[in-house]
């Protein structure tokens, strides 16, 4: 090489498959997860020279690009004096948040030496002689998770994603990346202004195009949706990024045997979705996790973790405890939900009942607010249910907020497989109990307690519909399913006796005394005028005298 030196470039985002072979060296670019956290990514170019011409004999310049777009220079090391300031690595690191932010850049020289600098410090200089890089290496010798938690605090990620519950997908960038063993996730990424992602876009995506897609419709049997009643705390809210956690159901393609950039080196990975994740700062995240295998409970839960053993752990926690047979109960669903659950209205005047109607019969699980019943006698529902009726007083016009009367049907047809349960008109769910019933103390049991319970819905549809307040509708209610004989009419006559009476100002019957007017009149007269002739001697005094 002689005494001249040449330009050998790097480009910290690009990575090939296979090395790049150029005058004098040869360059390897490989990208990987960082070692503990798969939030941060590694990109490594390795610069092998030939044994013919000396690395000292090169100038590393740096652009912010990969191969087919080199991007931004960013720094140009020049002029290495010995061999100990060639370079042999240069290394680059990511937030998966911000990929095209670099977060450190760091030099390995042959001396195996690391010289770990900030990008702006690098930007800020544009180049500078190789002897000098120890002004720009501030990070200490090793890159850690922690170094690169809080150079990530600094960016500012003014790009947010508005997350819906509908088909939008403006502006968003997407990516698959590879975690460990059979466990990967989607990245969604705001592009330009106004970025918009709808909640049916987040199971597929397209890797040649690296953007979001709706999931094949030819799949009738895909388990990867998930119903909007989960996303109302998310929906509408605006997010750094959006993360989908999967578990692969197959093993990922082969890559071709040869590179082909109109092809793909992989296709996108198929697998079940285990874990939703919004985020929008570093340390503020929502997680809804998965909780059965239909996809058709899901739940707003915190799932903590530091490093990738630890999430991979509770990725597989969420696969190992997710249910089998259950069928979903969204008690405060009143339309189809869940793709195929139909919910049937029937309007009474006392009452709405709400059918919720399943393809087969399983084991129930209940779900309120967004929140499983996890105390009382609605907790663990021992009979299966292929319908169940879910029944609301109404009163005035309003419906009540909770349900008062919850039937589970097995088949629609066997009446004496009924199980029924109802309030104790409060509204703690774990204060229900299971609808009993005795006559001449004998416990009515089967298809002769479904009749009763029948009896007694029809009597509070008859008598209810002439009760106007909810409150003295819900006593009633509760008084027929316990068997009691309320009479309406008296419980509004005790509502109304409690109101306290109006207050009347008593009249004035007698007249004001005579002499009290007079001496109150004649003693005011009497204080204007000894007043007014005080401050005449005062003027007199302060002013006429020092006049004359």
């Amino acid at each position: 090489m002689g005494g001249s030196y040449s330009d050998l470039n790097v480009y910290l985002r690009g990575k090939k498959k296979y090395p790049y072979k150029a005058n004098g060296y040869t360059l390897t670019s490989t990208k990987k997860n960082f070692d503990g956290c798969c939030n941060f990514v590694e990109f490594t170019h390795k610069i092998d020279y030939n044994p013919s011409s000396s690395g000292r004999y090169y100038n590393v310049l740096l652009y912010d690009g990969y191969y087919r777009f080199k991007g931004k220079y960013l720094f140009g090391y020049y002029y290495p004096g010995n061999d100990n300031e060639v370079i042999q690595e240069v290394r680059s690191y990511y937030s998966v948040l911000a990929p095209n932010h670099p977060l450190v850049i760091s030099f390995v020289t042959k001396a195996n030496i690391n010289y770990n600098c900030l990008p702006k410090n690098l930007k800020n200089a544009r180049w500078n002689y190789a002897s000098y890089i120890t002004q720009y290496s501030s990070l200490g010798p090793n890159v850690t998770k922690d170094v690169l938690d809080e150079e990530f605090k600094k960016l500012l990620l003014n790009r947010t994603i508005k997350f819906t519950t509908g088909q939008e997908n403006v502006e968003i960038a997407a990516a698959q990346q590879k975690i460990r063993d059979k466990n990967f996730r989607f990245i969604f990424l705001p592009k330009d202004n106004d970025p918009e992602l709808g909640s049916e876009y987040l199971f597929s995506l397209d890797v040649d195009k690296q953007e979001p897609k709706l999931p094949d419709s030819k799949e009738p049997n895909n388990k990867n949706h998930i119903d909007k009643y989960f996303l109302t705390s998310v929906n509408g809210q605006y997010y750094n990024g959006i993360m989908v956690y999967f578990e692969r159901s197959e093993d990922p393609p082969k890559s071709k045997p040869e590179p082909n950039d109109k092809q793909p080196e992989q296709k996108e990975y198929k697998g079940k979705v285990l874990l939703l994740e919004f985020i929008d700062s570093c340390k503020s995240k929502t997680h809804i996790r998965r909780k059965d295998e239909e996809g058709c409970w899901w739940a707003e839960e915190k799932v903590p973790y530091d490093n990738d053993n630890e999430l991979l752990a509770k990725l597989t926690e969420t696969n190992k405890q997710l249910k089998n047979d259950v069928v979903t109960v969204i008690l405060d669903e009143k339309d189809t939900y869940n793709r195929s659950t139909n919910v049937e209205k029937t309007d009474n005047k006392a009452y709405m009942k709400y059918t919720h109607i399943y393809g087969k019969e399983n084991k129930p699980v209940l779900l309120f607010q967004r929140t499983q019943l996890v105390n009382g006698p609605l907790h663990d529902i021992q009979t299966k249910a292929k319908k169940v009726e879910v029944y609301y007083l109404k009163a005035g016009g309003k419906e009540d907020s909770q349900p008062f009367l919850i039937v589970f049907d097995p088949n629609g047809q066997d009446q004496k497989e009924k199980k029924a349960y109802h309030f104790t008109n409060t509204d703690k769910f774990e204060e229900w109990k299971e609808f009993k019933c005795e006559e001449e103390e004998k416990k009515v049991e089967n298809e002769e307690l479904v009749k009763k319970l029948e009896q007694k819905v029809e009597r509070i549809k008859q008598n209810g519909s002439c009760i106007n307040d909810l409150t003295i509708l819900r006593w009633y209610a509760y008084e027929i399913l316990i068997g009691k004989d309320p009479k309406p009419e008296d419980k509004i006559k005790e509502k109304e006796a409690t109101r306290p009476p109006e207050q009347q100002p008593s009249p004035t019957t007698e007249p004001l005394n005579i002499p009290l007017i007079v001496g109150g009149s004649v003693g005011g007269v009497v204080f204007v005028v000894s007043s007014a002739v005080g401050y005449g001697i005062y003027w007199y005094n302060t002013t006429i005298k020092l006049l004359t």
